[in-house]
């Protein structure tokens, strides 16, 4: 009788066992659904609002080519599209350092980038 008892303490042990390590808890479902939400805000609002001031910078850029070109003869033309030239530049380079750390960020907090 002893050894049925024993012997039955030690089936729900073993079966019983890996069910209560591998049980997801309140913590652990919760650092998920933040992460899928980071994740979706990332994916559907920053990453493209920072494509689109990357493409105004490079607009800038392009436009201040523009003016430097055809300003050729007049200095303060030149120097205008030089200042358009030089803010597209600095624009481009500010949007890939933002994309450059977001996905640093989101590597180290284990999320997956799509840009």
């Amino acid at each position: 009788m002893i050894f049925m008892k024993h012997l039955r303490l030690l089936l729900l042990t073993i079966f019983l066992y890996p069910s209560l390590l591998l049980a997801e808890s309140a913590e652990d479902r919760a650092r998920a659904a933040s992460q899928e939400f980071v994740g979706r805000l990332e994916a559907n609002l920053v990453f493209p609002l920072i494509t689109l001031m990357l493409g105004i910078a490079f607009a800038v850029f392009m436009f201040g080519v523009f003016e430097y070109i055809k300003g050729a003869s007049s200095y303060s033309d030149r120097s205008q599209g030089q200042r358009h030239m030089l803010y597209g530049v600095i624009g481009m380079v500010i949007m890939l350092s933002a994309i450059a750390i977001l996905r640093i960020a989101a590597g180290t907090f284990g999320l997956t980038v799509t840009v």
